[in-house]
């Protein structure tokens, strides 16, 4: 029977699909392989402290963590313990299904109507006080009528405090319905002619344009430009009912993205600034993840349409949103329990000479698999080690805990020549960054790459700024620049970065802390002298709380391991440790790099840290596993199937490769399990395979280079 057209048509569709996904495969792939040719200089576990396991007495295995980002599943669980999941895409109604109660507002007692009408009375009153009856009576036709006109012109004013008291008018009292803007008019020789307000229908803003001959000065936000690709940014105008709840929460499936890229996606298409975005917590971009967010003042319709738009570079969306209800408050960085993780290691071996795979098929391979299930189970009733992971000391050759080493001991010009060493940036940039230090030659590309270059290019700008302006013209390299340029040029650093540097050298102590009291008292039992605090689900930690271990408690089994402490030190912290981890030792490691709890306030001013406290030992939740068994053919084949799979009705492939063949040659570990707030999924996993980490998300498969207990 001959293909009809539309068969055709749909085929073809198909076929460059396919191709569209084996091409942007092939691209991660490759940025992959060069991420990790980078990584090769990255900082390696035991520099950062991470050396020590609960059970290191057990055989490791390996795997390939993230072959795909498919293999990595993570939904964010709640305040209130569920876990994120997309199951509807469907909008709700406003008054009826299941959402119906959460639309309404919680005292709906008042008639919506009344309230609006007396509003709008009340903003007619305030606008003729300022501008007269006749122009009042312009904008309520405006207002009320469907006139020809899209813009009412109010009389020109000179004082920019009455200007600026109309714009505020109209926006309390007719947003979104009405915006204004200030356009000049005539010839500009009079002064009242350039200072115009204009009040515009927010319908037919696009019409009303910028006035005859003038520009506009101070539109509304309507209408700002992408700032990379100069995209105009879409209008939204959204109608919000006196009696709805004033957020809408959704749930966000997005896949192989960066949150940020993500937030600010949706924000240019709905636009309202990032902040109005709320969120719990960030999460992996090489992941699909599945996390709650809200908006404000923005229809379940706008967010699922700025969804569907591709994010740019991209050809499809890689976003889903969906479960849209109404909430009376937006979400905050912390509203969450944790996160659930399903995920793939593909490709399992034991850590031995023989690397045999784990499966049914032989007594060998059987022993593998049953070793690898003990190591689970005890993962599970014990824990790992809460490391700061490698993610916090970054990817390249200079550590983030050696920069901030050096401005808490206020040693300057040592961190900003860290800054300018090798970062995986392009030759071109490398090279140029090389020169500047031993010149200080301005070169554009310092200023204008992205990436990795935030720190350097405000540094750079600082120092050319400052030579300038002392008529320096002659080539200086950066160590003979004065202690008060550079530190000024540190100053200019983002303060989130600086942060960031002395975060990660308190991540560096504790670490050390965490292996010295293993070393000293192991990871088994509390003891008389431990910082202790009862562990909560929330995992926040009362200050006022945390006390001293004694033996009365030792003995009488009060506290668990899950409830130890470790300080976080900084110039706060009062409380530590009162056996051979105490104060006295904290200091020494900060000493052998020459930091000081006293000096670190005087060497670094308001970056020096307060400090906090971490627990040092963390124990999954609902931990299960399951095997899958695959040929070479099917080793870059997806096992997981996705909330948006389910969605599509999707086949479950999973289930063709739960049993075992002859001609399956490979096994693949599905995990899942739950994590509270503060810890790393990666050191759990490190723990559970006795592999290092030193790779960003990847298990490598190569024999443990971590040193046992």
């Amino acid at each position: 029977m001959a293909e009809t057209p539309a068969a055709s048509e749909d085929k073809e569709q198909e076929q460059q699909q396919q191709q569209q996904q084996e091409q942007q495969q092939e691209q991660e792939q490759a940025e992959e392989q060069e991420q990790a040719e980078e990584q090769d200089e990255s900082a390696r576990e035991e520099e950062v402290g991470i050396v020590r396991f609960v059970s290191a007495d057990r055989p490791g295995f390996t795997g390939t963590l993230k072959m795909r980002y498919r293999d990595f599943i993570v939904r964010e669980v709640g305040l209130n313990g569920k876990v994120a999941q997309l199951t509807t895409q469907e909008i709700p109604e406003d008054d009826e299904g299941s959402n119906g109660e959460n639309m309404k507002a919680k005292d709906s007692g008042s008639d919506p109507a009344q309230e609006e009408a007396q509003r709008r009375a009340a903003g007619l009153a305030a606008l003729e006080a300022l501008v007269g009856a006749e122009a009042c009576k312009e904008v309520q036709t405006l207002l009320e009528e469907t006139p020809l006109q899209s813009h009412v012109r109010l009389p020109a004013s000179t004082e920019k405090s009455k200007r600026t008291e109309i714009h505020q008018c109209v926006r309390k009292f007719f947003a979104p319905d009405l915006i204004t803007d200030t356009v000049s008019d005539g010839d500009g020789t009079n002064a009242a002619s350039k200072n115009i307000v204009r009040v515009i229908r927010a319908d037919a803003a696009d019409i009303a344009g910028n006035g005859d001959n003038g520009r506009k000065r101070s539109a509304s936000r309507g209408d700002p430009r992408d700032r990379n690709s100069g995209q105009k940014r879409p209008r939204v105008v959204e109608r919000w009912p006196v009696d709805r709840l004033p957020f809408v929460s959704f749930i966000l499936h997005k896949e192989n993205l960066e949150a940020g890229a993500v937030i600010a996606h949706l924000a240019f298409h709905l636009n309202v600034p990032s902040q109005r975005i709320g969120f719990a917590g960030n999460k992996d971009k090489r992941a699909i993840t599945v996390q709650r967010m809200t908006v404000h003042h923005r229809t379940p319709e706008a967010i699922r349409r700025a969804a569907e738009q591709p994010p740019k570079g991209r050809k499809a969306p890689q976003i889903a949103v969906g479960n849209f209800e109404f909430v009376d408050k937006g979400l905050s960085l912390g509203d969450q329990l944790g996160n659930e993780f399903e995920l793939t290691m593909r490709d399992v071996k034991m850590a031995t000479a023989d690397h045999v795979t784990p499966s049914p098929s032989t007594d060998a391979s059987r022993a593998a698999q049953a070793a690898i299930e003990e190591n689970i189970q005890l993962w599970a009733q014990h824990g790992f080690l809460n490391y700061f992971g490698m993610q916090r000391f970054g990817t390249y050759a200079t550590s983030t805990h050696t920069v901030g080493a050096c401005v808490l001991r206020g040693d300057f010009q040592r961190a900003v020549r860290l800054l300018f060493e090798p970062s995986g940036n392009s030759p071109a940039f490398e090279a140029a960054a090389a020169k500047f230090v031993q010149t200080c030659a301005f070169n554009k590309i310092l200023v204008s790459a992205r990436g990795n270059t935030a720190a350097i290019r405000s540094i750079v700008h600082h120092i050319d700024k400052d030579r300038k302006k002392r008529g320096i013209t002659e080539p200086k390299s950066v160590e003979s620049l004065d202690s008060r340029t550079l530190q000024g040029a540190f100053s200019r650093i983002p303060h989130h970065l600086r942060q960031l540097y002395v975060h990660a050298y308190q991540a560096y102590v504790f670490n050390q802390l965490v292996t010295k009291r293993v070393d000293a008292h192991g990871a088994g039992a509390v003891v008389a002298g431990d910082l202790v605090c009862k562990r909560t689900l929330e995992e926040s930690i009362d200050e006022d709380k945390i006390r001293i271990a004694s033996q009365d408690d030792v003995d009488a089994g009060t506290y668990s391991m899950e409830d130890v402490l470790l300080p976080v030190p900084g110039t706060k912290t009062k409380l530590y440790p009162s056996h051979t981890v105490d104060k006295a030792a904290c200091e020494a490691v900060m000493a052998g790099d020459g930091v000081s709890l006293e000096g670190m306030q005087k060497s670094a001013g308001k970056l020096a840290p307060q400090g906090t406290y971490r627990y040092m030992l963390v124990k999954p939740r609902d931990v299960s596993h399951r095997w899958l068994y695959y040929t070479d053919d099917d080793a870059s084949a997806d096992f997981l199937q996705t909330d948006l799979d389910r969605l599509k009705d999707l086949k479950d492939q999973e289930a063709a490769f739960q049993t075992p063949t002859p001609e399956a040659k490979h096994t693949a570990l599905v995990l899942r399990f739950k994590l509270g707030t503060s810890c790393y999924a990666t050191m759990g996993l490190r723990e559970l395979t006795k592999a290092a980490t030193d790779r960003a998300s990847t298990v490598p498969a190569s024999a443990p280079k971590c040193p046992a207990a």
